[in-house]
């Protein structure tokens, strides 16, 4: 049976609409429209149906990642923390495309170096502590922070940031009775 029928698995599939499966494989939706555009129109349009989807995919991957970036983008831009001028760098390092390949494909400085840090074993391992581990460096770097700021406002004080400190001489207290502890010839 299936020999007689040409074409048999896009035929049944475009003619039983509700079919799941054929042929103990499953039957999935970009199939079924694959299918139905080869009944209308042969392979040309299949492969029309095919191209139009994939076109939709990279659209969909590339606002995705547009959004991502914009995302990112106002994050940077938003941290109190940083200088303007560190805001500009990171925002070169991750967004400027300086770099390009034999193909003429265009990469960032970011990019590049997550390339180098997927092909090197140790590096890789040294971003996935960094990574597990980010929350314990946000809480050192804000730590550090504190105390640089309470350092600043220490030696902003004055010149003499002992002012106020009460000294006492100390008291020499000998035990009646007892020998010094070491004696010297």
């Amino acid at each position: 049976m299936c020999k007689k029928i040409q074409h048999y698995r896009k035929t049944i599939i475009h003619s039983l609409p509700t079919l799941k499966y054929l042929d103990d494989r499953p039957v999935f939706e970009d199939e079924r429209r694959y299918c139905e555009a080869f009944a209308k129109g042969g392979i040309e349009a299949e492969r029309e149906e095919m191209l139009s989807e994939q076109e939709a995919i990279n659209q969909d991957r590339k606002l995705r990642a547009e959004a991502f970036n914009k995302a990112v983008r106002n994050e940077i831009y938003k941290d109190a923390d940083l200088a303007d001028r560190e805001k500009k760098e990171l925002d070169k390092f991750i967004y400027e495309y300086k770099f390009q390949d034999n193909q003429g494909n265009k990469y960032s400085e970011f990019m590049v170096r997550m390339n180098e840090i997927n092909q090197d074993p140790r590096k890789y391992q040294k971003f996935l502590k960094f990574v597990k581990n980010i929350d314990a460096f946000e809480s050192k770097k804000i730590a550090e922070k504190q105390t640089a700021k309470s350092t600043f406002n220490f030696l902003k004080k004055g010149s003499n940031p002992l002012e106020g400190a009460t000294s006492k001489e100390p008291v020499k207290q000998r035990a009646t009775g007892s020998p010094p502890a070491f004696k010297f010839k």
